[in-house]
């Protein structure tokens, strides 16, 4: 079974909220900047995109600050 991968230009600011969230970016080399995929604003690189990195828990079951399902949810930049 082959996994199809998530590919996403990302400018610098919608990478740093991809990352917050969790997610890890791996960069694709190409030549010129394109349109962000996500704000449709600013131009950004090709990343990626892999499943939500594992947040590490205390040894006595509590959380260690970050959401236990470590989801985070988008706001719509789209006008």
């Amino acid at each position: 079974m082959s996994m199809s991968k998530d590919i996403r230009t990302l400018c610098t600011s919608c990478r740093a909220e991809y990352e917050e969230a969790g997610f890890e970016l791996i960069k694709i080399w190409v030549k010129n900047k394109e349109e962000c995929d996500w704000c449709r604003v600013r131009l950004g690189w090709t990343y990626e995109v892999r499943g939500q990195k594992q947040h590490l828990r205390s040894s006595k079951g509590k959380s260690n600050g970050y959401s236990q399902t470590g989801r985070r949810e988008f706001k719509s930049r789209r006008r």
